[in-house]
């Protein structure tokens, strides 16, 4: 059974649970019906890109899934990190030099 989840859904849904202060926004075009169901928790924005997406992952992991990552990843976090580096030290060079 498939359920429709169009603004009418959404409407009612925050009425029943009081969200009165979402629908006032939404009436007054304040804000989208979208961006209330947002803030209700109804939904979740959807990352931009993959460092988005990944940063968003990184922060849910434990320690021991963030220690794995690292160490199954550590040759490729080690040449961005030397890159990082460089770019840093080009930079303060060319604000030295201004």
């Amino acid at each position: 059974m498939s359920t429709n989840r169009d603004n009418l859904y959404y409407e009612k849904r925050l009425k029943k649970e009081g969200r009165i202060d979402l629908l006032d926004k939404v009436t007054s075009g304040e804000i989208s019906m979208f961006r209330a169901t947002l803030l209700a928790g109804y939904r979740n924005k959807k990352p931009r890109d993959n460092a988005e997406a990944l940063s968003r992952r990184w922060y849910r992991l434990s320690e021991i899934e963030r220690l794995k990552f690292v160490n199954d990843h550590f040759d490729e976090i080690a040449a961005i990190a030397k890159k990082r580096r460089e770019l840093i030290g080009e930079q303060q060079a060319a604000k030295a030099g201004k």
